[in-house]
């Protein structure tokens, strides 16, 4: 509905965002779909893109940029190790 409203009022490139994060979204389920032993992987790059997030966010601004009480960091931190060595990007280091 959104892609069609943008449409009509003369805003393709908005529309045309929007239908590239749908089609994108329907390449990868239809991927998954038929490689189901592909999903665990992808599940887990998730880690792998917080995990670099996270760098980036300490080497920007800190250590003291994460509040002392909030232990998400290090948790990510500790899952990312297990990914990292089914990762092929972490390889090419």
């Amino acid at each position: 509905m959104e892609i069609l409203l943008v449409c009509y009022h003369g805003y393709g490139a908005a529309a045309s965002k929007l239908l590239r994060s749908m089609y994108e979204l329907t390449v990868t389920l239809y991927y998954l779909h038929e490689n189901p032993d592909e999903a665990d992987i992808f599940m887990d790059y998730h880690l792998v893109q917080q995990n670099k997030l996270l760098d980036r966010l300490i080497e920007t601004f800190g250590e003291s940029v994460l509040p002392a009480k909030d232990v998400t960091g290090i948790m990510m931190h500790t899952s990312f190790r297990g990914v990292r060595s089914t990762n092929p990007e972490s390889r090419c280091k």
